[in-house]
């Protein structure tokens, strides 16, 4: 995910565009760290060629610069502009009141300052702040539409570049899942696939967080979607959709779960979860616990219907869900170590799964 900068951790900062093709960046941290960033490219058209300067009236002297952030930064830049709107929530109490209560949450509009770069020290860097005071001065030059245009280009190569080194898109991969006509896929082929799905969940992650989840047709882009349907494709939905429906209805009552889905769920309600300290070791261990749950429901799902799973995919996917039974057993030894053996018991139940599922194969 980017690195995004808290707005209230920043004391000043100043972005230069005053030589073409060039943007400097330096802003200072309330802890009294420095970043200063060399990037090529320049801004959006409201900033070019321009120096604006950022203060933040009431920063948050608790807060520091993430730790990981270098220093000094040299790269291209990406979306900068003083002129985005966000929504801007007005909240006399807290939002969880507004959500206990059902009650839409008053907002109003503002500009804020988007600022988005690219670096080989940190990866994509965002700052989205509405609340720091501004000062730009007269430009040094003025942006043609030509130049505006190809900003914006450049903008969206830096993000493409930098999407494609968190995951190329492999349509093959994705291919050699859903043809049916090939024999079915070892555990092997299974994980590659499964890597493949959680780079391209990176992917769009990153991507949700940029545009927002209402900018389809931008994530569409980014992440080549095609919607254009092919003949008799959505007739073929439909249909299928329709007798699927019929399907779920008339085998409900035969539907089958594994008995580790069981085990996980009941592992989970014996957590009590900490609500008044949502940090704790315990809450951690609660946490960990429910990815466990969710990880073999998805892994276990093909029970419920399918009278023969495919086996490859299920142990491709047990193989992960045994990462997170290892994590949760950390977790527990320091939170509640009642809960080691449980968890133990559940992993070895997950192996033996596995090895019986090898042998159907």
């Amino acid at each position: 995910m980017a690195l995004c900068l808290e707005e209230k951790s920043i004391l000043s900062a100043e972005i230069c565009n005053r030589q073409k093709g060039h943007v400097k960046v330096v802003i200072q941290f309330v802890d009294g760290s420095v970043m200063r960033a060399s990037l090529r490219g320049n801004p959006c058209r409201d900033l070019a060629g321009r120096t604006l300067k950022l203060r933040h009236s009431s920063p948050d002297f608790e807060s520091s610069a993430p730790d990981h952030l270098a220093p000094v930064q040299v790269g291209v830049t990406g979306d900068i502009t003083a002129a985005r709107k966000v929504k801007v929530p007005l909240l006399p109490r807290e939002v969880s009141e507004y959500c206990v209560a059902e009650r839409d949450i008053p907002f109003t509009w503002k500009n804020s300052i988007y600022l988005e770069w690219y670096s080989r020290a940190n990866g994509r860097v965002v700052l989205e702040a509405s609340g720091l005071e501004l000062k730009v001065n007269a430009p040094a030059w003025e942006m043609s539409d030509r130049e505006a245009e190809e900003a914006r280009e450049a903008a969206a190569a830096a993000l493409s570049e930098f999407l494609d080194e968190l995951c190329v898109i492999d349509g093959d991969c994705e291919e050699d899942a859903d043809n049916g006509e090939e024999e079915p896929m070892n555990e092997f082929e299974w994980e590659k696939f499964l890597r493949h799905s959680d780079d391209l969940t990176s992917r769009y992650s990153e991507l949700v967080e940029k545009f927002g989840l209402d900018d389809e047709d931008s994530i569409a882009r980014y992440m080549h979607w095609d919607f254009k349907e092919k003949e008799g494709e959505s007739a073929w939905r439909e249909d299928y959709g329709s007798r699927e429906v019929e399907r779920s209805s008339e085998e409900s009552s035969e539907l089958r779960r594994h008995p580790l889905q069981g085990q996980a769920r009941q592992l989970l309600n014996s957590v009590d979860y900490p609500t008044a300290e949502p940090d704790s070791p315990l809450a951690e261990l609660w946490g960990a616990v429910a990815t466990v749950s969710a990880k073999l429901a998805g892994a276990l799902s093909s029970y419920e219907c399918d009278p023969e799973p495919d086996a490859g995919f299920t142990i491709a996917q047990l193989k992960r869900c045994l990462v997170h039974i290892d994590m949760a057993v950390g977790e527990a030894q320091e939170a509640s170590p009642t809960h080691v053996q449980p968890l133990l018991l559940m992993r070895q139940a997950v192996i033996d799964l596995q090895n019986e599922l090898r042998k159907s194969m």
